[in-house]
């Protein structure tokens, strides 16, 4: 799925597919990062870097700041932008009480992966 979005930059068609796949892997964190702020209040800084296919916790913390999130340390939480307390905390708490918020990201990230699968597709 989005992995092998990442690993189609190394193994590039042509020159000028470089671009499409830039756009793509782009696209994807984007997806992927919307998700992440209504699933989870916070997330550590290595799940951030897991979940975003970034090569080091320093670029996934530039993202972080990048969208306004919050990085303390190793926790990048996702302040207004997040959960509000419906989602869930990075040990799988849930937060405020909002009931399945946790199950619906989960969904909402499998719904952004399989758009990018598509999106691999015609690329």
């Amino acid at each position: 799925m989005a992995p092998t979005v990442l690993g189609a930059s190394q193994q590039l068609p042509g020159e000028f597919a470089a671009y499409y796949i830039d756009q793509l892997t782009s696209t994807v964190r984007d997806e992927i990062a919307s998700c992440s702020e209504r699933a989870y209040a916070s997330l550590t800084l290595g799940d951030t870097q897991r979940l975003m296919m970034f090569k080091s916790a320093k670029e996934a913390a530039a993202y972080a700041e990048q969208r306004g999130w919050e990085v303390k340390g190793d926790l990048v939480s996702f302040g207004a932008r997040g959960a509000a307390g419906d989602g869930m905390d990075v040990d799988g708490a849930e937060g405020g009480g909002g009931g399945g918020a946790g199950a619906a990201g989960v969904a909402l990230i499998q719904n952004a992966l399989m758009y990018a699968k598509e999106l691999e597709r015609i690329v």
